[in-house]
This record gives C-alpha cells, sequence and structure tokens, in this order.
C-alpha cells in the first residue's frame, strides 16, 4: 500500500459502508460506486463474510503492483484455481507455462473458426429478424472457442455451457440457487478429471494443446497432479465463460441503445478496437477481484488487518474522473484509455488476448451482417461481481 496517512486511526468496531447486493447498488452500480469513491474510499461491508474494498484508480494501480502485501486467494474458496489464486513462484511457474497458449500465433490461429461459430449462431437469429441475443448468442460463443481452444468435440460445449450458465446465473449473491451451482461445478470439476485422465493415456501435441502440455511440465520440480491441472481447467471453463459473456452483453447492449455509437462504427468499423475498450471501461464486466492483506496497514483513517480480504474494484477505478477526462460518457474514440478492464499487475488476465479477438470479431460480424440492431424488449443484468446481461432481446434489420 502506499504512503500510510497522517492522522487519528478510527478503531472503533467496523460499521457496515455499503452492500454490494442491496437493492439501489444492484439498480445502479455506478452511484454507488462513484460515492464511495469519493467519500469512503476504503470502505467495509459485512458480505460474503466481510471484506474492504478499494475504489480510487490510484490505490487500486498500487495495490496490484504489490503482490507481496496484497496477495490472491480466497480463503473461502478451496482448492485454489491456479495461477489465478495463487502467488509467486507457485504462480509465476503456471504463467511460464501456460503464457505461449494464449499468444498472438495461437490466439490468430483460432480467429477463423470463431469467426465461423460466429456465423453458425446468428443464423437463426437472422432468420428470425433478432431474440434473445445473450442466451442464444452471447452465452454460448465463449464455450464454443474455449471448447476448440482445448481441443474438445465441438459436442462436448452443450454440457460445458449448460454447467457454465447455471453458476453464472445462481452465484450472485441475490437469492440464486447455491445448491444448483454447488452441484454445476461438481459436475465441471468431474468433466475436467475425465479430460485429464483422456490427455494421460493419449497425449497431443503439448505445444497446441494446453491439457497435453501441463501434463508434460513441472511445476516446483514435479509433474502437476490431475487435481491440480483439473484446478487450472476449472479457472478456463469460468473466466472463459463468465467474464467473456459479460463482456460480450455489454458490448452488444451498447451497440442497441446508443444510435449514434452504432452508426459510427458501421460508417468507420476501424473504431471497432478502441470502442469495445470504452464500452468495458463504461461498463466494466468484471467489476473487482479480492486480496488478502498480509501484513496490518492502515489508510484513510482506517485500519487493515493481516488476512483481511481487500477488494479492487475496477469498476470504481475505470470511472475515476483524475484519470479519465468525462469519465461518465462513453467515448470510443478515447485516446489513452487506461482502464483495468483485465486487472494489473502478475495476476492481469492471460486471456485477455483470447477474450478481445472474441469480442472484435463478434462486432465485426454481427454489423456487417445487418443493416441495425435495435432493443425488443426489456434488458435484464447480472449484478455483482459480473455486471453483464440476463437477458438482451434485440430486433436486426437485414
Amino acid at each position: 500500500m502506499p504512503n500510510e496517512e497522517d492522522g487519528r486511526v478510527d478503531l472503533a468496531p467496523r460499521a457496515q459502508d455499503w452492500d454490494p447486493l442491496e437493492p439501489e447498488a444492484v439498480a445502479d452500480p455506478i452511484v454507488i460506486l462513484r460515492w464511495l469513491r469519493e467519500q469512503r474510499p476504503l470502505a467495509w461491508t459485512e458480505r460474503h463474510g466481510g471484506f474492504w474494498s478499494l475504489f480510487r484508480y490510484q490505490d487500486i494501480v498500487e495495490a496490484a503492483d504489490d503482490p507481496e502485501t496484497f496477495a490472491q486467494g480466497r480463503p473461502q474458496r478451496a482448492p485454489a484455481r491456479p495461477p489465478l489464486e495463487v502467488n509467486p513462484p507457485l504462480h509465476t511457474a503456471y504463467r511460464r507455462i501456460l503464457n505461449p497458449y494464449f499468444g498472438r500465433t495461437a490466439v490468430a490461429a483460432m480467429e477463423p473458426y470463431t469467426r465461423k461459430v460466429i456465423g453458425a449462431l446468428l443464423e437463426p437469429l437472422l432468420d428470425a429478424g433478432g431474440g434473445d441475443l445473450a442466451l442464444s448468442f452471447t452465452y454460448p460463443l465463449p464455450t464454443r472457442v474455449l471448447c476448440a481452444f482445448l481441443h474438445l468435440p465441438d459436442e462436448a460445449w452443450t454440457l460445458i455451457d449448460e454447467l457454465s450458465n447455471q453458476i453464472y446465473l445462481n452465484e450472485d449473491g441475490r437469492g440464486g440457487n447455491l445448491e444448483l451451482v454447488q452441484r454445476a461445478e461438481g459436475e465441471l470439476q468431474a468433466f475436467a478429471l475425465r479430460l485429464v485422465s483422456e490427455r494421460r493415456r493419449s497425449p497431443l501435441d503439448a505445444t497446441t494443446d494446453l491439457v497435453s502440455g501441463l501434463i508434460a511440465s513441472e511445476i516446483d520440480g514435479s509433474p502437476p497432479t490431475d487435481e491440480q491441472i483439473i484446478q487450472v481447467l476449472r479457472l478456463l471453463f469460468m473466466a472463459g465463460h463468465n467474464s467473456t459473456t459479460s463482456a460480450l452483453g455489454i458490448c452488444f447492449l451498447h451497440l442497441a441503445r446508443s444510435a449514434n455509437i452504432q452508426r459510427r462504427l458501421r460508417e468507420q468499423p476501424s473504431l471497432i478496437p478502441s470502442a469495445i475498450s470504452e464500452f468495458l471501461r463504461y461498463e466494466t464486466p468484471v467489476m473487482g477481484m479480492p486480496r488478502t492483506a498480509t501484513r496490518d496497514f492502515e489508510r484513510y483513517g482506517r485500519r487493515v488487518a493481516k488476512g483481511e480480504q481487500v477488494f479492487l474494484v475496477w469498476a470504481a477505478a475505470n470511472r475515476d474522473p483524475q484519470v479519465f477526462s468525462r469519465p461518465d460518457e462513453c467515448v470510443i474514440d478515447r485516446r489513452p484509455n487506461r482502464h483495468l478492464v483485465f486487472g494489473r499487475g502478475i495476476h492481469a488476465c492471460i486471456g485477455r488476448g483470447l477474450a478481445e479477438m472474441e469480442l472484435r470479431a463478434a462486432v465485426e460480424e454481427v454489423l456487417a451482417r445487418t443493416r441495425w440492431i435495435s432493443l425488443a424488449g426489456p434488458v435484464r443484468r447480472t449484478s455483482w461481481v459480473r455486471f453483464g446481461v440476463r437477458s438482451l432481446p434485440v430486433r436486426f434489420e437485414l
């Protein structure tokens, strides 16, 4: 953490400053995040066993760049899912093995298949003149791409998509079916075990197949166990689905509700990559990530104890007026755009390149295959911690 502030530290029993799942926060999280950034830059909530949150861009950058003080991992989740939920040197070993599979060459090789899947998913929607773009397009697309990325048979995507959707739509804490989430997570873990067992029996090219590559690698001087590889796959299944699904929903919501932006991107498709970055800055799909304090520290007149969780709220940082001019406007040609959508520091999203390719290809293909997109009904959103869409009814003009 940056230099601790002078002044008296309030050691009185902490009071709850906010609840990310209260109706007002769910209805318009940007409003409450703005107030917290301005008035409670280090805030406490009793939710999920209690955790602190940081909201200002500079505080969050400095915390993300200090993994010794702000370690990764969530005590309530066991076992950890590498590399996201482990720390150096274990984190370093996993990233060294995994990084090549997410490099530019690997991502470029996935693009033709991604566009083929986009076309297949769009065809029935285009024939019908529209539909729910969330359930019919933005949910299955990341899963199908991920299955191809992992060299799974195409029919595997339906099971993974069903299980991922059950988790995505029921774990936001608003009365979701947690029993269903646990059952779906167990089935995903069983699928991952079957995949690892199959690759051990019949390995693929370890230079292109991530699971075969993990099996052939060493972690801390020993081959990774089935359990370790399974936890990597659990992370990929969930992050590859939930985060990208949320991001796709945000992008198409912006296109459908803003005629000016849609018209401009149709006229200037070269702006699509910067527009996508701005859509996600404006409404950040993964609103934040947790860290665990490894020592006591004081900030803003408050004391955080060793072992307590500190949430880095990317969504609040991405609207910080100290960093972004006109932060509450969606400026699709914003330059520079120093958003924290994909995190920061050693734990920044390993799949960023793959996700950005999917988003760009999806927006390009939808705009190229239609004359206009408009909303055809009420939009239903997801809430903390992923800010995506549950339902996105649209009308296509061809």
